[in-house]
C-alpha cells in the first residue's frame, strides 16, 4: 500500500525508491541467482546515488503534501517558498547533508532553481500572500522582516492596500453617530461590545503594524 495519496505519481516514485533501498540485500541476491540480470546490478556508487535521490525528493514531497491538503492556507505559501529556496541553494552549494551529493543531482537542482525563481518572483509581486501572512496576530511582520530582503517595501505596499480597502471614516456628530451605529451594529459587534470592546476611529492599521510595544 502506498503511504500517501496526495500525488500518486510523486509518492509512488518515493515509495519505490524507499523499498528498493530497504530491500537492497534481497535484490542483490535475486540478481546474483539469475546471470541474465547481471547487467542490472548496482555497484556501491549507484546505490549511494539512489539514496541521495530519495533524500533530495523527501523535503519536496513534504512541501507538496502541505499545499495539497484538504484545507491549505495562503499564509503558509511565503514560508514554503523560502524553505524551498534555502533547500535548493543548500543542494547547489553542497552544504551540510548535501556536501557529498552526486554532481548530476546538483546540476538538476540548479536547473530546478532557475525555474523556481520565476514562480517565486511572481509570488513576491502578489500582495495577497503577504497580506495573509502578516494578518496572523501572533507573527504580524516579524517573520517577513526576518526572512525577506524586500520586507520594508512589501510592508509599505500592504499598508497602502489595507488603507485603501478600509479607509478611516470621519466621526459623525455624537447624536447622529449613535443612531447610525445602532442601525449598523451586527451581532458580532454587539457580542464584543458586551465585553467592553469598542471600534476606534483612529487608524488601526498603523497601530497593528507598530511592533514597538510587542
Amino acid at each position: 500500500m502506498i503511504p500517501y495519496d496526495v500525488d500518486i505519481r510523486w509518492n509512488y516514485t518515493l515509495y519505490m525508491l524507499e523499498n528498493a533501498i530497504k530491500q537492497r540485500p534481497a535484490l542483490q541476491d535475486f540478481i546474483s541467482n539469475y546471470p541474465e540480470l547481471k547487467h542490472l546490478k548496482f555497484d556501491t556508487e549507484q546505490w549511494k546515488c539512489l539514496t541521495q535521490i530519495r533524500d533530495l525528493l523527501l523535503p519536496f514531497e513534504e512541501i507538496t503534501r502541505q499545499v495539497s491538503r484538504d484545507e491549505p492556507t495562503l499564509s503558509m505559501i511565503p514560508s514554503l517558498y523560502v524553505k524551498m529556496e534555502k533547500l535548493l541553494k543548500s543542494i547547489i552549494n553542497k552544504e551540510g547533508d548535501y556536501a557529498s551529493f552526486n554532481t548530476s543531482l546538483v546540476t538538476a537542482a540548479t536547473k530546478g532553481y532557475e525555474k523556481f525563481k520565476e514562480y517565486y518572483n511572481s509570488m513576491k509581486k502578489n500582495d495577497i500572500y503577504w497580506v495573509t501572512c502578516v494578518l496572523d496576530p501572533r507573527i504580524k511582520t516579524k517573520w517577513l522582516k526576518r526572512n525577506i530582503p524586500e520586507a520594508d517595501e512589501i510592508i509599505g505596499r500592504i499598508k497602502g492596500y489595507l488603507k485603501r480597502a478600509y479607509p478611516v471614516k470621519p466621526e459623525l456628530p455624537s447624536q447622529s453617530r449613535e443612531i447610525s451605529q445602532k442601525k449598523k451594529k451586527s451581532l458580532a459587534y454587539e457580542y464584543l461590545e458586551e465585553y467592553g470592546a469598542s471600534v476606534a476611529v483612529e487608524d488601526d492599521i498603523d497601530r497593528y503594524f507598530d511592533l514597538s510595544g510587542v
